[in-house]
């Protein structure tokens, strides 16, 4: 049996595009993906929604609101996977995306990044992040971190993790980083072994009137709080 993989969706108020979300890691034709839901407390209809799913994903519903860390943290506290994926539920993978990350994978991989498309509220591409004319940074970054305290990478449903360079550094301070969790860990686990990237759009960034965060004036690399 293939190694599994962990995908954490985090959810908050998030109902209307929840189904896309879920249904895209259902959909992954690489065949043992763990669909694990973690709601922050929503006041919409989510939580209705992930129930229905029953056990074709593993649910946490929050009785208290704790922010993008508090997600990522219960979310890979009830994970397996070899390699785990955190997607806002406001994004979706392609049904690909999982196999081709494990079949680019390497022992020595501690973070992949892959390019996303940037879709409206009608999933209608209407761009690519980062642009192709930003390469990746890839290899050991260590370097760049340690120098400028950044590299080129990019936002959470582009990234995916092995779960030896997660151990070390979760739990994600949860009060520090209620936004740019993701930022968190794409400056330390690189510290942990080396960057690949995919340059194909593996999945998709959606861009509605209510995101909880937004991309800033240097949106092109992740540090510790950029908003994802």
């Amino acid at each position: 049996m293939p190694d599994p993989v962990s995908i954490v969706i985090s959810n908050y108020n998030y109902s209307r595009f929840l189904d896309r979300s879920i249904g895209s890691v259902l959909q992954q034709d690489y065949p043992h993906v763990e669909a694990i839901v973690v709601d922050d407390a929503s006041t919409d209809h989510s939580p209705a929604i992930i129930k229905s799913y029953g056990d074709r994903i593993r649910p946490h519903l929050k009785t208290s609101n704790g922010g993008h860390a508090a997600a990522f943290n219960t979310g890979f506290a009830i994970s397996n996977g070899s390699i785990v994926f955190f997607l806002d539920a406001d994004d979706y993978l392609y049904p690909d995306a999982v196999s081709k990350v494990v079949e680019a994978w390497q022992a020595s991989t501690a973070q992949l990044h892959f390019r996303l498309h940037l879709v409206d509220e009608q999933e209608q591409v209407k761009d690519v992040f980062p642009p192709p004319e930003w390469p990746f940074d890839t290899g050991d970054v260590t370097p760049k971190l340690l120098h400028r305290g950044r590299y080129q990478t990019t936002v959470t449903s582009g990234l995916a993790f092995s779960r030896s360079a997660l151990e070390p550094i979760m739990p994600i301070p949860e009060e520090e980083f209620r936004q740019g969790a993701d930022g968190y860990l794409a400056t330390l686990a690189p510290l942990r072994g080396d960057v690949q990237a995919l340059e194909s759009p593996l999945g998709a960034y959606r861009i509605h009137g209510s995101n909880h965060s937004v991309f800033g004036a240097d949106s092109d690399v992740i540090r510790p709080g950029i908003p994802t």
